[in-house]
């Protein structure tokens, strides 16, 4: 069997809760902005200069008010005896600063902008992962597990046009309190078109895919651990792994009728004794940004394109102009304005751009 080089280990999901007060006034003024709030939302600035929201014209399960932001999803509201305040930490975030900096960055902005008390952050859920080469899955290999779990599946990725029949991409496992999904992470990134992950992958063999092993941990499996607050359960990541590529393992097929007996997979110890990191590259998001202007451009060419083949035209300069007129039109049946329109988007990714720019500003001084 080829050797496992390990990529990258880290933390891919936080979910967390605060309980506390928020600041006055604070639920009140989101819940009027929220009935103006149209069916993309408003945009709405929480202060302390360093996030920037859209605020959802519905709540969010037991929460009143749901905020997204290019780095996490801000839920407040809820009634007692729930927290008033749910964080999930968006992962291109964790992995552009680093897991222990994205956490610290917005408990501090909580702090500034959000909450007048606050009472250290309580963990839901937490996701690790490892990211390697060197072992592909097959799906004989489901039959080769030894798990702890009842729940034992395949799943595929959508038919793919360059492909014929179904191309397999990985297994799941559990249901509810612990999950692991073993799956071909090169193969999502294509489907998604996002290709970030790569700058965290150094050693990487451009030649072969890289899977992935995450293990998905909720609150219930958390405790049983002792493990109550946010900074518990990052302080017990590599023994949580630990326990979890030991709560399913692959093995090597034996005579034993128990699987559990059978003699654990090279590749699965290599994968167990991986180290789980904080792996980071301040590239994470420009790569982001690159994939989002090629997806406009390309739906833009697209457009243009099917417009020009409705007319005489196939100059593209020429159908710009009448695609000009046409849009002008339109927007003068609105009564909108084409320039509002920019602006509205524009603020929409304003985080996003002051992410950019620190962190170019960042590189250069490192530089």
């Amino acid at each position: 069997m080829t050797t496992v080089r390990v990529l990258a280990a880290g933390t891919d999901t936080v979910h967390a809760s605060a309980a506390g007060a928020l600041r006055p006034g604070l639920k009140q003024e989101l819940s009027e902005l929220r009935a103006r709030a149209g069916e993309n939302g408003l945009n709405v600035d929480l202060g302390a200069n360093t996030e920037a929201f859209i605020l959802q014209p519905h709540g969010w399960r037991g929460y009143l008010i749901w905020l997204r932001s290019a780095r996490i999803e801000l839920m407040l509201g809820a009634p007692d005896p729930f927290p008033p305040v749910f964080i999930q930490w968006h992962s291109p975030f964790i992995h552009t600063y680093g897991l222990e900096s994205a956490v610290s960055m917005v408990e501090r902005w909580l702090d500034q902008a959000v909450m007048e008390v606050r009472a250290p952050l309580r963990v839901s859920r937490l996701d690790l992962y490892c990211d390697f080469q060197g072992w592909t899955p097959k799906v004989g290999d489901l039959n080769h597990f030894s798990c702890r779990a009842v729940r034992r599946s395949l799943y595929e990725v959508p038919r793919q046009t360059h492909l014929m029949g179904r191309r397999f991409s990985g297994f799941t496992f559990g249901k509810g309190d612990v999950v692991c999904r073993i799956y071909d992470k090169t193969l999502l990134m294509a489907a998604r078109g996002e290709h970030w992950q790569e700058e965290l992958w150094a050693a990487r063999n451009p030649e072969l895919p890289v899977w992935r092993v995450e293990f998905q941990l909720r609150r219930r499996a958390l405790r049983r651990f002792g493990l109550e607050t946010l900074e518990q359960a990052l302080d017990s990541r590599q023994s949580l792994w630990s326990y979890a590529t030991e709560w399913l393992s692959l093995r090597e097929p034996g005579v034993d009728s128990n699987r559990s007996r059978w003699t654990e997979a090279p590749s699965w110890r290599a994968i167990r004794r991986a180290r789980l990191g904080s792996p980071s590259s301040p590239l994470v998001a420009v790569r982001r940004q690159e994939a989002s202007e090629e997806r406009l451009v390309r739906g833009f060419v697209g457009y243009a394109s099917s417009l020009g083949a409705l007319g005489p035209n196939q100059d593209l300069d020429e159908v710009l102009r009448w695609a000009g007129a046409l849009s002008a039109r339109r927007l003068g049946e609105t009564g909108r304005e084409f320039k509002d329109l920019v602006e509205s988007k524009r603020s929409r990714t304003r985080a996003e751009r002051l992410f950019r720019l620190r962190l170019h500003t960042s590189a250069m001084g490192a530089d």
